[in-house]
């Protein structure tokens, strides 16, 4: 046994570099694929760990139309076997807010009223990330305020936050980030903003409005569309059917889209469908117009017609032509399919139709609409249209540019997707090149006698590592090329088919031919690089000491 050990370890004794340099490959290649696998299996499971521990709801009610008496809901509801419920919190929507008198753009603010005790709610339970003291509800003078806000925003706790109503200021101290999960999740359009019941009251002489999170429901949300300027009705200090006179009256609007949300019950569903209901978007403004787009057929064009969400239609099994039945505000109406699209919020389960289609509880008794989309008059100014609706209806709306929303989801996105794939490429791009810094030195040991005799004959150092450079440079280039078409080419497909279940079944790749010739560059002149790098041990020895290594 002696003998074959003393064998087995003196291969690694008489070629200490080899060894060494294979010890970093297997090393570098190891902590990368650990990487992988740790990244996919946390990612796997965190959120669905997280819902879990604070018993997140599945729905979240809404009463802001006087439809309803919250009171009499929350009760009955409260009284159901098998469901949980939270406490009423009252609120008001503000949509103007300052940090660091930088104003804060693409959120509503639900100033909502935390009473003694918050954190006593069965439901979506709050779960601290960053806390000033142990109290049950926000002191005096301070807030809590959701991770999507302080995150995306670079507000942290002893910040202050400046929120505008009814024509005054008024600033309160983060004392709290919390995980406040209906009001946490990226690319939301609302924050949940927890005040003390003193500051509460003085912000609101009365008014405002009351929700309730309820368990095994499924929520409505909506997204965004390529109109020039987006208005959002978010108080009552302004009716929407105001805000919709003016913006029909002004000289610069050239096309005004009013849309509201209704929640539509199925009449019938197919068998395991599992499918409570679908978050319905009505609208009076030409969808195709306002940059809306169908996958197959096209939008409604009259109220007896819908279009569908791809995830709505493959769980109720309808195609274009088919009739759907559904219980909209009480009352069930038939609409003929017209069209199928694909949509990012409520991963595709969801519907679309005209204004004309919603079923109406009574005569006069039309469902909210607050949200407008506009296209403006070639050469018209957007802020300047802007500051005219601000300086007019205040508080009321929250009213911007597209640019400005896009630019607010891409800084998001960037945070939460691209920053961190921009950080894993370079932590490949530095295996790949510790890898080739590994072979090329591998490669010197062992061709030290050719290298030394092809110095011998009168070529340079550096000749010698232009030769070693250019012999790299094939073979990589040979890798980087099926890199990049499969990348191109292979990846949105597979993108696809791990996006079909989030309701997106066509990915809208973007092939930038310079963006992707960048990446190319960069691959290459990180594995070049640690070949140069490596070569450059035959720089500094002698002719001597190449010979007597080989």
């Amino acid at each position: 046994m002696y003998p074959i050990w003393l064998l087995g370890w003196s291969g690694p004794g008489t070629k200490k570099t080899q060894t060494a340099v294979i010890a970093a490959i297997l090393l570098l290649s190891a902590l990368l694929l650990t990487t992988a696998v740790v990244v996919l299996n946390n990612t796997g499971g965190y959120f669905g760990d997280v819902h879990r521990t604070a018993n997140g709801s599945h729905t979240l009610l809404q009463f802001e139309s006087g439809l309803h008496d919250p009171e009499a809901v929350h009760a009955w509801w409260s009284g159901q076997e098998g469901v949980e419920t939270s406490s009423l919190f009252r609120y008001v929507s503000l949509s103007q807010a300052v940090h660091e008198g930088k104003e804060i753009a693409n959120l509503t603010f639900h100033m909502t009223n935390a009473g003694p005790g918050p954190l006593a709610s069965p439901v979506d339970r709050l779960i601290f990330a960053e806390r000033e003291s142990p109290s049950p509800a926000p002191e005096a003078g301070t807030v809590w305020i959701p991770t999507s806000l302080a995150y995306s925003k670079s507000i942290g706790t002893g910040d202050r936050l400046a929120f505008e109503w009814a024509d005054k200021t008024f600033v309160y101290r983060v004392s709290a980030i919390v995980v406040d999960l209906p009001f946490s999740q990226p690319f939301t359009v609302t924050a949940r903003i927890w005040m003390n019941e003193s500051d509460y009251a003085g912000l609101l002489a009365a008014g405002g409005a009351i929700h309730s999170s309820v368990a095994h429901l499924d929520p409505p949300e909506w997204g965004y569309d390529d109109a020039h300027i987006s208005v959002q009705v978010v108080n009552g200090a302004a009716s929407p059917d105001e805000v919709d006179r003016a913006l029909r009256a002004h000289p610069w609007t050239e096309h005004v889209g009013r849309f509201g949300y209704v929640y539509g019950v199925p009449a019938e569903t197919a068998e395991n469908a599992r499918l409570s209901g679908i978050p319905v978007t009505f609208t009076d403004g030409d969808p195709d117009r306002l940059g809306y787009e169908t996958l197959l057929g096209r939008h409604p064009a009259t109220g007896s017609e819908i279009a569908l969400g791809v995830r709505a239609a493959e769980l109720l099994g309808k195609r274009i032509g088919d009739e759907v039945r559904l219980y909209i505000r009480g009352i069930q109406a038939s609409y003929t399919v017209t069209g199928i699209y694909q949509g990012i919020p409520n991963m595709s389960l969801s519907a679309r139709m005209t204004t004309d289609g919603v079923p109406r509880l009574a005569p006069g008794r039309e469902p909210d609409a607050p949200a407008f989309f506009l296209l403006l008059k070639e050469g018209a100014d957007r802020d300047a249209f802007i500051a005219e609706l601000r300086e007019r209806f205040g508080d009321a709306i929250y009213a911007a540019s597209q640019e400005t929303l896009l630019r607010e989801t891409f800084d998001q996105a960037a945070g939460i997707l691209i920053w961190p794939l921009a950080a894993m490429g370079l932590f490949i791009a530095g295996v790949a090149y510790g890898i080739m810094y590994s072979v090329v030195r591998v490669q010197l040991k062992r061709d030290a006698r050719t290298l030394g005799i092809f110095r011998s004959l009168g070529m340079t150092a550096g000749r010698l590592r232009l030769a070693l450079l250019s012999g790299a440079a094939l073979p990589t280039f040979a890798g980087l090329l099926p890199g990049l078409l499969a990348g191109t080419l292979l990846m949105p497909k597979l993108l696809e088919a791990v996006l079909r279940a989030y309701g997106i079944v066509e990915f809208p790749a973007v092939r930038d031919a310079g963006a992707l010739a960048t990446a190319v560059a960069a691959g290459w002149a990180a594995i070049l690089g640690g070949c140069w790098l490596a070569s450059s041990d035959v720089k500094r020895q002698s002719l001597r000491s190449l010979v007597e290594e080989g």
